[in-house]
């Protein structure tokens, strides 16, 4: 399934989405200025949308021809990165976790759409499919509440991925993922990725805390993630220099240590 716009200089209302060919490309809904299409079999059909302009009712027409095709190529990997053991991440017990995934066709070409998540987990009951999205670009899963590891097997080609699913209690420090150059009187953004083993855990929505030990070279605060592909991690702190020195900041996550704490 796909969403697409049509775009005018003005606000628009789309009338009437139709496609040339309903087995192959099937109109299921429109909105506003937007309407999704769905893949019903493989092949091209023309897309046609009558739209109005809001403000002056002036009638406009668009076309655009598209494809709808069964992936054959699935692309699969960790938010974080792969561990030093191979291609296994780590994951907290119950929660949400998205799974970055691209498919193709063999020749390369991006197949794109929600909806479709040709993957399966084996043992099923370690994550729970979030079917009530529309993610292009992650798949959507919640983990199950024990520690255990599961391996997402791809349906179409030979793909596969490997989660260890920690407890908080497991944690036992932190490391640094973004560390861009700090300067003086200028704040940047970073993050904080607990670790268990050493190795990262992508995605812990865990509590977390940062305090300065050098407040006369920086200051540092709790900040929000931005809009980039970090964004669904946690544990994002700002730090603001102050003069030129050594900048220490001890990261706390306590739930870790069995809920005793850890501090890095």
């Amino acid at each position: 399934i796909y969403t697409l716009s049509l775009h005018d200089a003005l606000p628009i209302s789309i009338n009437e989405a139709t496609s040339s060919d309903e087995s192959v490309l099937s109109v299921v809904g429109t909105s506003g200025d937007v309407f999704t299409v769905e893949g019903t079999g493989t092949g091209s059909a023309e897309l046609r949308a009558d739209a109005t302009t809001v403000d002056s009712g002036e009638g406009l027409v668009d076309t655009i021809d598209m494809r709808a095709a069964i992936p054959e190529v699935l692309k699969l990997q960790h938010s974080c990165g792969d561990n030093p053991s191979g291609r296994v991440g780590k994951y907290l017990v119950d929660q949400t976790i998205l799974i970055p995934f691209e498919m193709e066709l063999a020749d390369g070409q991006p197949v794109i759409g929600y909806g479709y998540y040709p993957v399966t987990a084996e043992p099923a009951a370690a994550l729970t499919p979030v079917v009530d999205t529309k993610a292009q670009a992650f798949i959507h899963y919640t983990t199950a509440e024990a520690p255990q590891q599961v391996t997402l097997t791809s349906d179409i080609d030979s793909a596969t991925l490997t989660l260890d699913l920690v407890d908080p209690g497991d944690i036992d420090g932190a490391t640094l993922a973004v560390a861009p150059p700090l300067r003086e009187g200028r704040t940047d953004l970073f993050y904080a990725l607990p670790t268990v083993g050493s190795d990262p855990v992508c995605q812990a929505n865990t509590a977390v805390t940062f305090e300065v030990t050098t407040p006369e070279t920086c200051s540092v605060r709790e900040a929000s993630a931005p809009l980039t592909e970090e964004a669904r991690q946690y544990g994002w702190f700002s730090i603001t220099g102050i003069a030129q020195g050594q900048c220490l900041i001890n990261v706390t996550h306590a739930s870790g240590a069995a809920g005793a704490g850890v501090t890095t």
